[in-house]
């Protein structure tokens, strides 16, 4: 207790400049206030994408009161009305995500380090504020996709700006484009984030112009992610690209649609026996040569193996509630001191292996609580689509997938303030809220047509 009270006099300028900040833009300037729909994605991709700071990470002066800044708005926003009256409504909160935050906020009780835990537990409650607010906008037709469209344009955009006035910015030693980010992998899943909006965008009819842009922007993305050399990125944009080209087949192709599925099904059976009997081993040891030697990665996932060999002797220590949220990765000091000692590079700041992340951190119960909230979304996205949101179904279906991809080989998980964590959160939170006020409305509908007969009823008989 006195070492987390030691930590927040440290800690106490910045909140004090952050809250000061946020609540002077707030009073001052209504346009933030009323507006943050128009800004919000701004300040986030500014935020997450590039290298901003002094090199600290989460701990830089300009990102912790810049971060803290726009988690003071969220919540200002969130806890009062357009009229200024506190609300709040607790079933706009997805019960099994914030049942995954709560157990979060427990294990700083164990956590070696409470004081770093502490700083990334109250990172992601901000996030789950910024997701209530725009899962609010969103009832209003002003939800993620809309939000994040421009501004994921407008960094897109400026990555190859960079990339053409200055290449050596843009380009690593390796020849592999991070735009403005500071890694490749950052550039690559950013780019795949700007991709699956384009992608979902053309699930809509719109005018000539309109979709001429969106094919535009999502070539540009494509082309950002093969240059980023981000074999994460870019297999699981293909995965994603393949899957919508079959739905739509199967879905909006009619019967000769459902054959050319079922033939291209057969066709790849047939495939897969004959390659297996020619050269007697599975086909996908193939592709998965062909993807190392196209890509430039070896087998060992460039260390990564030994790595995760590393943490899952790591999490034998402490399976099932893990070492604490935040609390391990610390560097040449604390509790990854004698992990990072055995590796020939780094020192890492994550374990580059999201699922073994949680696991480590929050053990198999916090994995388990993890699980749960991705299937709870999973479910509504299923809902979402059953009511005709097809836009919506698809992006944040997409979203899902894309996260369960990119956590093979990188850790984003409850990573705070990582951009593929706040577009996973506020999709949990979005789509949770807009299939509970669907059916909302629905229950209200019944209401008013069961009781119309008996108001005719009584007019009758007066």
């Amino acid at each position: 207790m006195n070492e987390i009270l030691l930590f927040i006099a440290d800690f106490t300028p910045y909140v004090v400049a952050a809250l000061l900040c946020g609540l002077t833009a707030a009073v001052a300037s209504p346009w933030l206030w009323k507006h943050p729909e128009r800004w919000l994605f701004l300040a986030i991709f500014a935020l997450s994408v590039p290298d901003i700071g002094d090199g600290t990470g989460d701990g830089s002066m300009i990102k912790q009161v810049s971060w803290s800044t726009l988690f003071a708005l969220g919540f200002i926003h969130v806890v009062r009305n357009a009229r200024g009256h506190l609300t709040f409504d607790r079933k706009d909160l997805p019960l099994a995500l914030a049942v995954l935050i709560g157990f979060t906020g427990i294990s700083v009780l164990w956590s070696p380090y409470r004081m770093t835990s502490l700083v990334r537990l109250i990172q992601v409650i901000g996030v789950l504020f910024i997701a209530l607010m725009v899962a609010r906008n969103a009832l209003a037709g002003r939800g993620l996709l809309t939000q994040a469209m421009v501004p994921a344009r407008l960094f897109l955009l400026l990555g190859f700006a960079v990339a053409v006035i200055s290449p050596g910015t843009a380009f690593d030693a390796e020849g592999c484009m991070n735009g403005i980010a500071s890694h490749k992998n950052t550039w690559g899943q950013f780019s795949l984030l700007t991709g699956l909006i384009h992608l979902s965008a053309l699930s809509e009819r719109r005018n000539a112009r309109q979709t001429l842009l969106i094919v535009a922007m999502l070539g540009l993305s494509a082309i950002s992610i093969v240059l980023s050399r981000s074999t994460t990125s870019l297999l699981c944009f293909l995965f994603i690209t393949g899957t919508l080209m079959l739905w739509a087949i199967l879905t909006r192709g009619g019967i000769a649609g459902k054959l050319l599925i079922a033939g291209l099904v057969a066709t790849l059976l047939v495939a897969l026996h004959v390659y297996f009997v020619a050269y007697g081993e599975l086909p996908f040891e193939a592709l998965r040569k062909l993807v190392y030697s196209s890509t430039g990665k070896n087998e060992s996932l460039t260390g990564r193996d030994f790595l995760w060999y590393l943490i899952q002797q790591e999490i034998s220590h402490h399976p099932w509630l893990g070492t604490g949220y935040g609390g391990f990765w610390t560097g040449t000091e604390g509790p990854s001191a004698a992990l990072v000692a055995r590796l020939d590079w780094g020192p890492p700041t994550q374990s580059h292996n999201g699922y073994l992340e949680v696991v480590n951190e929050i053990g198999f119960v916090g994995m388990g609580l993890l699980v749960v909230a991705l299937i709870a979304q999973a479910a509504n996205v299923v809902r979402l689509s059953q009511r005709g949101e097809y836009q919506h179904a698809f992006f944040f279906g997409s979203v899902l997938i894309a996260m369960v991809f990119i956590n093979y080989a990188e850790s984003s998980f409850l990573r705070t303030t990582q951009f593929w964590w706040i577009a996973l959160c506020i999709s949990i939170v979005e789509a949770h809220v807009s299939v509970r006020h669907a059916r909302e409305a629905e229950r209200l509908k019944a209401q008013a047509v069961a009781a119309q007969p008996s108001r005719q009823g009584r007019l009758s008989l007066g």
